[in-house]
């Protein structure tokens, strides 16, 4: 009886052995430091290395459709992207809440805690390459 109800708990019955996690706490720097939706896109990464492939992919696919809008607004609606983007401490925090038991079953499965600093680089690349593009263009007009 107690092992069906660990087997409930923790979801699919697959071995977590060597699968890279990211740290609840990691997350919620992540929110905090840059948005809500790089912590949708890294617990979509979570939810997928813990075998919820779908509900991985679709927190994934939701949290980099978020980042498009925010990042496609025009300036003139950019406060509305600051707004959108400002409800990363309560999302942190509650993200935060929700994933502490998850990760710690994961981690005693025999999960291990990924690096952080991957997602990291990825986001000033996209920091970088965002804003060389908004430079072009700005330079495409001026010359039309």
């Amino acid at each position: 009886m107690e092992r069906v109800l660990e087997n409930e708990v923790s979801g699919p019955a697959q071995p977590l052995a060597g699968r890279r996690l990211y740290s609840p706490g990691v997350v919620a720097g992540y929110i905090l430091v840059t948005s809500l939706p790089v912590g949708y896109v890294l617990d979509g990464l979570n939810q997928r290395a813990r075998g919820h492939g779908r509900l991985g992919v679709a927190w994934v696919f939701f949290g980099a459709a978020s980042l498009a809008f925010i990042y496609a607004m025009p300036p003139r609606f950019a406060a509305l992207s600051y707004v959108f983007s400002g409800m990363g401490a309560f999302g942190a925090i509650s993200l935060f809440q929700l994933e502490s038991g998850p990760f710690a079953l994961a981690v005693a499965q025999g999960a291990v805690r990924a690096r952080w600093w991957p997602p990291a680089i990825i986001s000033a690349v996209a920091v970088v390459v965002y804003y060389l593009l908004g430079w072009l263009l700005e330079i495409g007009r001026a010359h039309v």
